[in-house]
């Protein structure tokens, strides 16, 4: 008894250590470790980088006139009888006011207008676009951070803020509702299973077994009608259509001992669908915050675009006056400018010279797979490090500046006409007014006309500075962004 005792103690051991693996298993969802990721590792993980795009919207025609027939039947009756007055003062018989009440009006709406008002908000889109980095960028006083495939970006939070002192704000946006997408992560089953047994005591036991197979044949054979029945019996000398076995078996355990068996199994057997929280967050005068958590297996780099609305604040700029002429020839002679059909308007802009920044800073919570459970799909399952990581929140890492708003986004681009003298260009006026056309065909129509004129004896009147025969071919239409 004394063996059996002593052995005992070296199988106690072994049966904590089968409980405690398996208590680890079942604890491997809480298997995580959260790293604040150091400033300047930042950037190996998470990067995002930011664009903004102006929103063009179709605009629709106007109607230039229209048509209004029948319009006597549209009058009130008071109406009615002042047009029969008129008409009738201005008819000599009954054929000729019949024909006025059945005359079609064509109000015309062609007239340009004298002045143009720009609005003060204008539509942006603006496109973050999130990287997640699967190799850092390496150089000579740093090391390269290779990221496994299995990582993802599990949150993040993105804000983006307008300076302090500006006459730029944030009026609003299409992001104001929280989206709810389904993800399909398909069929994933991973499972390991323990067993274990053991046996401390001994036992001897002892068997005996035998068996006694007999054949008994019948033979029928069919003579006048009559049938015979042989029987044939075998005996323990006779192996002929029989079989005898017999024997001893005998075992004995001293004790103690153990067994282990581990069984790691990979199936695809279960559909797994999941559903997460597409995009919120909020939205001020000055600020916007864009927040996303991802689920199980879904990844958060990509793309993301949200429409905002700017208002200025501001004051407008000087007016510029736009010219228009409807013709500048009559038959195929140029018209002399003193002659002209000039029509001009006044556009009225906000008065942004500068860019206008905003300041991007955002979080993320980097969920990197350990390598010793690469394998293991189910997510519950993995070793896992968490990095978190802050760009824009202190002073020793500033947000990442970019521009918003550019002067072109409120200010109009028009097309005036230079006169190239000593390298330099000077911009032709009319009537001590820089001419400013709406279109380049425009502005290249007036060029043409300025060439022909100066075929002809006629002069260029009020337009400065007059060019010269061979300042002439110089002539050229510039864009002009106001």
């Amino acid at each position: 008894m004394k063996p059996i005792l002593k052995k005992r103690h070296v199988l106690f051991p072994l049966i904590i250590l089968i409980t405690t693996s398996c208590v680890n298993l079942s604890r491997r969802f809480k298997n995580h470790d959260f790293v604040w990721v150091n400033k300047k590792d930042l950037k190996k993980y998470v990067n995002i980088q930011t664009e903004s795009y102006n929103i063009i919207e179709d605009s629709k025609p106007s109607t230039s006139s229209k048509d209004v027939s029948n319009f006597v039947r549209e009058l009130s009756p008071e109406g009615q009888a002042e047009i029969f007055k008129a008409l009738s003062s201005k008819s000599t018989s009954i054929d000729q006011f019949a024909t006025s009440l059945t005359h079609k009006l064509v109000i015309n709406n062609s007239s340009p207008s004298k002045i143009r008002v720009f609005p003060t908000t204008i539509n942006k889109s603006i496109v973050f676009s999130v990287d997640r980095r699967w190799v850092s960028e390496g150089g000579n006083e740093d090391y390269r951070t290779f990221n496994r495939i299995a990582d993802r970006l599990t949150n993040l939070e993105v804000s983006l803020d307008l300076p302090d002192s500006g006459n730029i704000e944030f009026n609003s946006w299409d992001k104001f509702v929280t989206d709810w997408v389904t993800v399909d992560l398909g069929k994933v089953t991973s499972s390991q299973q323990w067993s274990a047994t053991a046996n401390v005591s001994a036992s001897t036991s002892a068997k005996t077994y035998g068996s006694n197979k007999s054949t008994l044949s019948n033979t029928i054979a069919t003579k006048s009608g009559k049938s015979d029945i042989g029987l044939t019996e075998n005996s323990d000398l006779n192996n002929s259509g029989g079989e005898i076995l017999k024997g001893n078996e005998h075992s004995t355990s001293i004790g103690p001992s153990a067994s282990l068996n581990l069984t790691d199994k990979y199936e695809t057997n279960i559909n797994l669908l999941l559903s997460r929280m597409k995009l919120s967050g909020t939205i001020s005068k000055s600020s916007i915050v864009l927040r996303q958590e991802g689920a199980f297996g879904v990844d958060l780099s990509g793309n993301t675009s949200v429409s905002v609305q700017y208002n200025f604040n501001g004051d407008y700029a000087d007016p510029i006056t736009i010219f228009k002429v409807p013709d500048y020839y009559k038959a195929t002679e140029a018209i002399p400018v003193a002659s002209l059909l000039k029509n001009t308007a006044k556009w009225f802009f906000p008065n942004i010279t500068e860019p206008v920044p905003g300041y991007l800073k955002y979080k993320y919570l980097y969920r990197h797979v350990n390598k010793n459970t690469v394998k293991h799909i189910p997510e519950a399952r993995q070793s896992v490090t968490f990095f978190y990581g802050e760009i824009g929140q202190t002073s020793e890492i500033p947000p990442l500046k970019i521009d918003l708003i550019k002067p072109e986004d409120f200010k109009p681009i028009t097309y005036r006409i230079g006169l190239e003298t000593g390298g330099t260009i000077q911009y032709l006026k009319w009537d001590d007014e820089i001419i400013n056309f709406e279109t380049a065909s425009e502005a290249a129509s007036f060029v043409e006309y300025l060439i022909n004129l100066s075929k002809t004896n006629n002069t260029y009147g009020t337009i400065k500075p007059a060019p010269t025969a061979t300042q002439i071919n110089n002539i050229k239409v510039k864009k002009y962004q106001n």
